[in-house]
């Protein structure tokens, strides 16, 4: 019996039955380990929306159209800051992914994958995924990307009418007779998908530390689909046995306890238990390492002894719906998984956002408790002596309070006064002020790279040598997680592509002149890739630096045209420095301004013979700038 027809088969039997208890034997022992954190990142979570809980108090005060309690986002502040940092330094320059070529015969094809890779960049809208990647990070300190190569092929009839010499345009209006239908396919996609993988739904080999989760024996993601999407799933071919998937049962979810899925949560609906066309199906996609002669499966290939990584899915725990190998040009898992610094020895929960959210509780009590002291001074606290005045003018709040008739005509202050009370929260600001500097303290995440300055005065040098510093912290996390996360990512992306890319395809990017290309990019044997020691590099200079290095450069660019004596001991080429300095600041492809056609050149000279003719006098002779 084939793979496929252990899979379709109504009651599956027990070679696939003991390879499914295995996989969730793995898989709840990592949620029994990854479930210990959530209630950190629920916190964290909070922190980063400022949820607030309302109570009495703030019904009572939003009934008085007074300020009700707040929480001070400063935990909101500081992982955007983050994000937005990390992210400048990835996307500054003109390509997401800088490829550097280990030897001579990969420099043919740089500028290809360059160009290709800057479209798979655009059609997966990759600076979004980076983007809640990193937020994931700053919230949870766990952020997971899941990328692979997809292909979406359309099928269509077209009419083929039967022409001949005298046909009229009104045999073509009612032509029927001699049409015949065909049935033809055209790619509307083929590249690579990356999705965002939620941390709540993510698990890998606990057994290990996350640091060295690539090393572990599977890596798992789940989430919830409707059983109308795994039917679609079965007419394409990816998927089988899908009549038979059955409602998510009271044992199977109950067992799941700290499931975050939607629609298998608190709001699991067992009404729709008994509806076999309208129930949602969690779906627990796993690469895993094993052989499939260790569970009596296979088709007896060569490749079932041997141990490779397979994505297998399986619905709602209970049954099945496909085994197929992962491309087996990789060497790892497909998941770009990544944290803020790989320590071996840290807890999930230790993010940005958890290590901000008690200090962030004690900024916002310090603002409350600030609040709330002026709401009561405001209202005022009064002593009054009810034999001489008039309590219900008192209680209506109305502007004039009346006396009563035995009240002596002097001294009325005596019976009406407000008390006298010390404010303790006058000095709470200023110390939320230095709670927030201490945040910033321990986070890296400061002023300076908020882009602000403190007061003060400062030179050029000065706030470079300060921007250096403030970054500092930060661009080692940055390319930490470049290293972790993103350069594996890149790799995925140039080996889909150099794998599966068709000619069709490889035209419409590059232009039909670089059909030749193609077989040298994508080698009939694709397992030489597997060799391959291309890397990618992060460029961790920011701006500011940069500004710096060009300025650096165009002194010396005027100091060598200057003094024609240092080319003759330097040779310098000048073109190519221009374009450094340009590159540096942000003017890509400087070489587009250069004259190309012997008519501009010809313009040029006149040009300078003219200004030749003139001579020194008059205006000043213009000067050159860099």
């Amino acid at each position: 019996m084939t793979l496929t027809e252990f899979i379709e088969e109504k009651e599956q039997g027990e070679e696939l039955d003991k390879l499914r208890k295995f996989l969730l034997d793995n898989l709840e022992r990592s949620r029994s380990k990854m479930s210990q954190s959530y209630g950190d990142w629920d916190l964290a979570q909070e922190a980063y929306r400022t949820v607030t809980h309302e109570d009495e108090e703030d019904r009572k005060a939003a009934d008085k159209k007074q300020p009700r309690k707040l929480v001070v986002p400063v935990t909101r502040a500081q992982v955007q800051t983050f994000v937005t940092f990390v992210l400048m330094q990835w996307t500054q320059n003109e390509h997401y992914f800088d490829l550097e070529p280990t030897g001579n015969e990969d420099y043919r094809l740089r500028d290809v994958s360059l160009k290709l890779l800057d479209r798979e960049v655009k059609s997966v809208g990759l600076f979004n995924k980076w983007l809640s990647f990193l937020l994931d990070i700053g919230r949870f300190n766990l952020g997971v990307m899941k990328t692979y190569w997809d292909e979406e092929v359309v099928e269509y009839e077209e009419e083929e009418v039967n022409f001949s010499s005298e046909t009229t345009d009104a045999d073509l209006l009612v032509a029927g007779a001699d049409d015949s239908s065909l049935t033809s396919e055209v790619t509307v996609f083929e590249g690579s998908r990356v999705e965002n993988i939620s941390p709540y739904n993510f698990f890998y080999d606990t057994r290990l530390p996350l640091s060295r989760w690539q090393e572990g024996q599977f890596a798992a993601d789940e989430c919830s689909y409707h059983i109308k999407e795994l039917k679609r799933w079965e007419r394409e071919g990816l998927v089988g046995g899908v009549d038979h998937v059955e409602p998510m049962t009271d044992t199977v979810h109950e067992k799941r306890k700290s499931t975050r899925l939607t629609g298998f949560g608190a709001e699991f609906d067992k009404r729709k238990k008994n509806d076999d066309k309208d129930f949602m199906v969690c779906v627990t996609t796993f690469e895993a390492r094993l052989r499939l002669s260790d569970y009596d499966l296979g088709n007896g290939g060569f490749m079932d002894d041997k141990e490779q990584i397979y994505v297998i899915q399986i619905a709602n725990d209970t049954r099945i719906l496909s085994i197929q190998p992962l491309n087996v040009r990789y060497t790892g898992f497909t998941y770009a998984v990544s944290s803020m610094e790989p320590d071996q020895l840290a807890e999930l929960s230790d993010s940005l956002a958890t290590l901000i959210e008690p200090m962030q509780t004690v900024v916002s009590w310090l603002f409350n408790s600030r609040i709330a002291s002026v709401r009561t001074n405001l209202g005022g606290r009064t002593i009054i002596d009810g034999r001489y005045i008039e309590m219900a003018d008192f209680q209506s709040g109305s502007p004039y309070i009346r006396a009563k008739k035995a009240a002596p005509p002097m001294g009325l202050e005596k019976f009406v006064h407000q008390l006298r009370t010390v404010d303790t929260t006058q000095n709470h600001f200023a110390d939320a002020d230095s709670v927030s500097k201490m945040i910033q303290a321990v986070t890296g995440v400061n002023e300076n790279a908020m882009g602000q300055y403190h007061s003060g005065r400062r030179s050029a040098a000065e706030s470079r040598a300060v921007n250096s510093g403030a970054s500092a912290r930060m661009k080692t996390i940055s390319t930490s997680i470049w290293g972790q996360s993103i350069d594996h990512q890149g790799r995925q992306l140039l080996k889909n592509l150099r794998q599966n890319i068709s000619l069709e395809k490889f035209t419409q990017i590059l232009g039909s002149d670089m059909a030749p290309l193609h077989e040298e990019f994508k080698p009939r044997n694709s397992y030489t890739l597997l060799g391959s020691e291309d890397f990618f590099v992060v460029d961790a200079t920011t701006p500011i630096e940069k500004g710096y290095v060009a300025q650096s450069l165009q002194e010396l660019l005027i100091a060598v045209i200057s003094n024609p004596m240092i080319m003759q001991i330097m040779p310098l080429d000048i073109s190519a420095m221009m374009q450094e300095i340009q590159s540096l600041r942000g003017v890509k492809n400087l070489g587009r301004f250069l004259i190309k056609t012997p008519e501009q050149q010809a313009q040029l000279q006149n040009g300078l013979q003219q200004i030749q003719r003139v001579g020194p006098a008059g205006d000043a002779a213009p000067t050159s700038a860099v």
